[in-house]
């Protein structure tokens, strides 16, 4: 039996408890800047037994400087820029940046806040990416895409 891909709110539930950065958010705009990755299939969500384990929020950018602009995306931009990213799983991190692979295709390295070190902004090259993809140990997780994007 197939287990059906999580809710939105379950999304929603998972982020609020799992993202530090999104906790203090208002209902009303957080389920907005949610819906606005989920509406075209920017939300990486990975499950275990039916669980939602981890949640990414992606996009792609032309410029690192456009991280800075909300609800900002090229389909052709060359990084992969993640709003937020949680997990309760040991290879949940890795599920998401194979999930970013599959839906962005290959690009010239991710970025976002949620990699800064003491503030600054750092770029992962996609080599490094695609290590950590390869070593990860995927048993018993499920990726979701979880949206509503139409090809």
């Amino acid at each position: 039996m197939t287990t059906p891909p999580p809710s939105f709110l379950s999304v929603c539930r998972f982020l609020r408890g799992h993202a530090p950065g999104l906790r203090t958010w208002a209902t009303k705009g957080f389920a907005r800047w949610v819906r606005w990755y989920w509406c075209d299939a920017r939300v990486g969500v990975v499950t275990a037994h039916g669980q939602v384990v981890a949640v990414a929020l992606a996009r792609c950018l032309k410029d690192a400087a456009e991280g800075a602009q909300p609800c900002v995306h090229h389909e052709d931009g060359s990084l992969v820029w993640i709003d937020d990213i949680a997990s309760t799983h040991a290879e949940g991190v890795a599920v998401l940046l194979s999930h970013a692979d599959q839906r962005f295709g290959p690009r010239q390295a991710y970025c976002g806040r949620v990699f800064s070190r003491s503030g600054e902004l750092r770029m992962i090259p996609m080599t490094t990416v695609e290590r950590l993809i390869l070593g990860a140990k995927t048993n018993g997780l499920t990726l979701n895409s979880g949206s509503t994007r139409r090809t």
